[in-house]
């Protein structure tokens, strides 16, 4: 839910991070038992999508001035969040790998993780996790 005088945007900063409701690994693993197949995988392709795009946004910030500075305060709240997010970006990655119809957006994510490590912002990043 939205707050009041929140913008949907500002849910999606790097220092909302902090206040994001984690969901129990077991709590998950009950939900996928309970999902139809088309349920799981629409849930899976949102999954990727919503990661895809953080991948994206983080490309676009990191790679481009004035974050490109290692000095910049914004860049270590972006890499933080890329790293508190590793277990669902690889997830994500792993997920779209394995189905005929996400070899498109695991390309795409595949391709940002890599600059992302390339450019010395993520040192997991095409290792596998």
């Amino acid at each position: 839910m939205v707050e009041e005088g929140e913008e949907p945007e500002d849910r999606e900063r790097p220092e909302a991070i902090s206040n994001r409701y984690r969901l129990l690994e077991t709590s998950r693993e009950f939900t996928q038992m309970r999902l139809l197949p088309g349920e799981r995988a629409s849930s899976n392709h949102r999954h990727v999508d919503f990661f895809l795009a953080l991948a994206d946004k983080a490309v676009a910030h990191l790679l481009t001035p004035p974050l490109v500075t290692q000095d910049h305060p914004e860049r270590e709240v972006w890499i933080h969040r890329l790293n508190v997010e590793r277990g669902n970006l690889l997830a994500a990655l792993r997920w779209s790998l394995g189905t005929d119809d996400g070899r498109r957006r695991d390309l795409q994510l595949a391709a940002q993780l890599r600059w992302l490590k390339e450019a010395g912002v993520l040192e997991w990043a095409g290792r596998g996790g």
